[in-house]
């Protein structure tokens, strides 16, 4: 009986001992697995958060696209405004320009006729110094019919269209 005891001891001993054995491995391998599965959650958190950043960055960047697109649309539809408004602006003095052109046009038709009026058909001078006295007291005259016209525009017509001639 203590031959079998003993026998059941060493067996029991080296069963104990097998199963130790196997305990301590597999309490190693679950601390390498937990371990790297610890490693591998900090690697996807880290992932993760880079992600998120690079998500974040990529809205920021297309809010401020849209920004800047909000005010480049807004700069434009100022500008055609403004564009419209000097369009506006500039139709009445076009109009009053070429109302203008034809005034000066009848004007400088008008003066060409009376001046075809006054002049009768050229008469050969009967002394060379007279002759030309009267043609300097003729261009005076007409020199002087000019100014009294261009006064007479300027009056009728405001200053700033000036600009157009």
């Amino acid at each position: 009986l203590v031959e079998v005891n003993k026998l059941w001891d060493q067996q029991f001993r080296s069963m104990k001992q097998q199963y130790e054995q196997k305990i301590v491995n597999l309490r190693q391998r679950l601390a390498t697995v937990q371990k790297e599965l610890s490693e591998r959650e900090n690697g996807c958190e880290e992932k993760q958060k880079d992600f998120d950043k690079m998500l974040l960055f990529a809205k920021s960047k297309i809010e401020n696209g849209e920004s800047e697109k909000e005010k480049c649309l807004a700069e434009i539809k100022e500008l055609k405004q403004r564009n419209q408004c000097l369009q506006n602006q500039l139709l009445p003095l076009t109009k009053q320009r070429e109302y203008q052109d034809r005034e000066i046009q009848r004007l400088n038709k008008a003066l060409e006729e009376a001046l075809a009026v006054r002049s009768p058909a050229p008469r050969p001078p009967l002394f060379s110094n007279a002759g030309e006295s009267c043609m300097n007291a003729r261009r005076t005259e007409l020199l002087t019919q000019i100014e009294v016209l261009k006064q007479q525009v300027s009056r009728s017509f405001p200053a700033n269209l000036s600009l157009f001639y």
